[in-house]
């Protein structure tokens, strides 16, 4: 669950933008705590990340009892774009999902952005 590329330049300057100048020092700390992080504790900034560019980014779940499995569904804000899986039940855990969310994210903003 990386970003590469544009994407990675682009959310590193977002997550780092509240330092000032001179606190270029905290700002490293920052990105390296936060790539530090479990990717479940990532997900949040990536989210908030993408909502900055009017981009939704979800995860969610279907049951087909006894079963449950997720997807996920990427939609731009502005537009009646639609990226993502076009079938539900995709995934067999949430992390599978939310993985393959990102890695979504990561392909439309380094070929759109």
């Amino acid at each position: 669950m990386r970003l590469t590329g544009k994407a990675k330049e682009q959310f590193d300057n977002w997550l780092t933008s509240a330092y000032q100048a001179s606190e270029h020092a905290q700002a490293f700390k920052a990105l390296n705590l936060f790539y530090k992080m479990p990717n479940s504790m990532q997900w949040g900034a990536y989210q908030d990340w993408a909502d900055s560019l009017g981009i939704n980014v979800e995860v969610f779940s279907e049951a087909d009892y006894p079963d449950v499995h997720f997807d996920y569904r990427i939609t731009e804000k502005k537009a009646a774009s639609f990226w993502g899986r076009a079938t539900i039940a995709e995934y067999t855990t949430r992390q599978e999902a939310r993985n393959a969310a990102i890695e979504s994210l990561n392909e439309l903003i380094n070929q759109n952005k």
